[in-house]
């Protein structure tokens, strides 16, 4: 009641803007759910639908400010995306593309989330530059071998570029000033040497990478989640490790350990560490001087039951999954 007498009570031009406002909070997941102008669409939802391509409607959505459309067939955007100059986010992951159509996003000047994660893409435009508000892209999942060291995408905090066919670090990144959060995961990356340059890095992952050493890691002194999964670390080069003090998340997981790395024991800042699938046969004693240590995964390794319970009553501060 009290809502509707606000809008009787106001002017028409008034009424409208009160209408705009709610629809600016709602996210519409089917076109014929849109009731009224399609002027006043912020959010769409069309993920799942085994769209082939975008529906003709969203041209005619210029406020249009999140756009999902994952989980699709989609091979092209045609002409569809001409009007949305406001776009904020936009999500194609696990469709079909082939490449990312640069000459259609560029009508997307104010973009600031790409996902694109899980096509067929083999090639990223240097164009792609051209989103210049770009934060976060995500090109996980394709047949990416190298970008282009030119490509400026100055604003990026987060980029996404695992299970792909990388075998360097992306040399365009050393211009992202801001990138915080960067996962290269599974790709074929031997040298991390010019990591060490992105010294605002609060979160990496770089495990299942061929890597021979991992030295440059440790010049990032403000990194707080690591995680180095799938990784031999018995033939990779550890040293300076130790010196990641504000490291709260570590993740070795699968890594063919014996017995864990002594820098890990001088990590005082650590809360979360998982060791799961590794060949640990006795509890190592490092762990019973980790006490602020909140979460512990142990699973998948051959260690016996009593001394995990022994671990549990010593750590109580940590809850202990085995």
């Amino acid at each position: 009641m009290l809502l509707l007498l606000i809008v009787l009570c106001c002017p028409l031009g008034n009424a409208q803007g009160f209408l705009i406002h709610e629809n600016m909070s709602q996210t519409f997941e089917s076109i014929r759910d849109i009731k009224g102008s399609y002027q006043h669409v912020y959010h769409l939802k069309l993920a799942a639908q085994n769209l082939q391509e975008i529906p003709k409607e969203v041209k005619e959505m210029p406020n249009l400010y999140t756009l999902l459309l994952s989980d699709n067939k989609i091979t092209t955007l045609g002409d569809a995306l001409t009007n949305a100059s406001k776009l904020k986010v936009l999500d194609l992951d696990n469709n079909d593309l082939r490449e990312i159509p640069i000459a259609v996003l560029k009508s997307c000047a104010q973009l600031e989330e790409l996902d694109i994660r899980g096509n067929n893409i083999k090639n990223v435009p240097t164009d792609l530059g051209h989103l210049k508000y770009l934060k976060v892209l995500d090109i996980g999942d394709n047949k990416v071998a190298s970008l282009d060291s030119a490509l400026y995408l100055p604003y990026l905090t987060k980029f996404r570029a695992d299970a792909n066919q990388l075998e360097t670090v992306p040399t365009f990144l050393r211009q992202c000033k801001n990138l915080e959060y960067l996962n290269l995961n599974q790709n074929r990356i031997s040298d991390l040497h010019s990591i060490s340059r992105l010294n605002r890095l609060r979160t990496l992952n770089i495990g299942d990478n061929p890597l021979a050493s991992l030295a440059p890691v440790a010049e990032l002194g403000d990194l707080e989640h690591l995680t180095l999964d799938w990784i031999d670390l018995d033939t990779v080069s550890q040293t300076g490790l130790e010196r990641l003090k504000k490291l709260r998340i570590l993740s070795i997981e699968n890594c063919n350990l014996q017995q864990i790395p002594g820098w890990i024991a001088a990590l005082t800042n650590l809360q979360e560490l998982s060791l799961i699938g590794n060949n640990l046969s006795e509890i190592p004693p490092a762990l019973y001087q980790m006490k602020r240590l909140k979460k512990l995964w142990l699973g998948k390794n051959p260690l016996p039951q009593e001394q995990v319970d022994d671990l549990r009553r010593k750590l109580k501060q940590c809850e202990v999954n085995f």
